[in-house]
């Protein structure tokens, strides 16, 4: 165990623990803070020799970049880059490391601080600044569960990858488990659900297949439940309106909250004043254009499929950005 898996580890904890209440959005800037300080620190300091990026990733980000020349708004612009640019060190930095073991540790266990406090929230705990109860250290019962979901199937792969389970990242497991649980959130149910649907179709396409019809049975279950359309027929307004706006070379990136009021049907269609598209494939269209949006699918594809079990993280990923 190198220097820098222990570093991407704390990184990994201090990115599921970073909160300021004074933020109006309480835990989202300082996480990103974290991110795009940290993943510089452990670059820089370590000097890895070999650096490697898919080349998707790469032309996404260029492409990106390059439209900070047409983005209406430019300091919109700036930050989304910005964090384009702390996600790609992240990536590099996964690249460069060989063993995750502490990572996932990392994120286990910061997440599992957000799944006892979600538990205490529940039971009425008040002590702690929420957006949407329960959401623990995140704020945000969504955001919570979005990414219990992602740290649940994180757990799972490095268990498939080592072929055996570290029992204190085991023992994490729990407390995330059941942040996720409480937290109701749809689109982290569906995640986990296609990642394990999708570790079954590996193992064996026999029962992967009886696993998707159970899936499907279980998500129109969901469906008929009362109200649980609601939600889908709000985002498929947001959808059809961003859908109209798409232009090949794209309105710029960071484009969307202020070119959206403008679109057809944002306003006479129903849909909602929305800060983001609720589908990030549908976005990167929107902001960067059709090929962008293909190429990020297709390296979203590349690594879902030729990732190994860690490919399970990215399709559970996928699945939330369509949500």
């Amino acid at each position: 165990m190198d220097l820098r898996s222990v570093a991407l580890g704390l990184l990994a904890f201090l990115v599921m623990v970073a909160v300021w209440p004074a933020f109006p959005d309480l835990a989202v800037a300082p996480r990103w803070a974290v991110v795009s300080i940290g993943a510089s620190l452990v670059l820089v300091c370590s000097r890895p020799r070999h650096l490697s990026v898919p080349l998707a990733a790469l032309a996404v980000i260029g492409w990106a970049a390059l439209s900070l020349l047409w983005t209406p708004v430019l300091w919109d612009g700036l930050h989304e880059i910005a964090k384009l640019l702390s996600l790609g060190l992240v990536l590099l930095l996964a690249y460069e490391v060989r063993d995750h073991r502490p990572a996932v540790f990392g994120a286990a266990a910061g997440a599992a601080v957000s799944g006892l406090l979600a538990l205490m929230q529940v039971r009425g705990y008040a002590g702690f600044p929420q957006i949407d109860v329960p959401g623990g250290l995140f704020g945000n019962k969504n955001i919570m569960g979005e990414t219990m979901a992602l740290v649940v199937i994180l757990i799972l792969a490095e268990a498939l990858e080592s072929r055996r389970l570290w029992w204190p990242t085991l023992a994490l497991a729990i407390p995330v488990c059941a942040g996720l649980l409480a937290s109701g959130a749809r689109a982290a149910q569906a995640a986990v659900m296609a990642a394990v649907v999708l570790a079954i179709w590996r193992w064996r396409k026999g029962a992967g297949v009886i696993a998707i019809a159970v899936a499907a049975l279980v998500a129109a279950a969901v469906m008929l439940q009362p109200g649980a359309t609601a939600t889908l027929v709000d985002r498929g307004r947001i959808w059809a309106a961003t859908a109209t706006g798409i232009e090949w070379g794209g309105h710029g990136i960071g484009s969307f909250y202020s070119t959206f009021p403008s679109l057809p049907g944002a306003v006479d269609g129903g849909a909602e004043r929305a800060d983001h598209a609720h589908n990030d494939f549908l976005e990167i269209a929107f902001e960067l254009g059709p090929i962008a949006a293909s190429a990020a699918a297709a390296a979203a594809a590349l690594a879902i499929f030729g990732g190994g079990p860690f490919g399970l993280v990215i399709a559970a990923i996928a699945v939330e950005g369509c949500f």
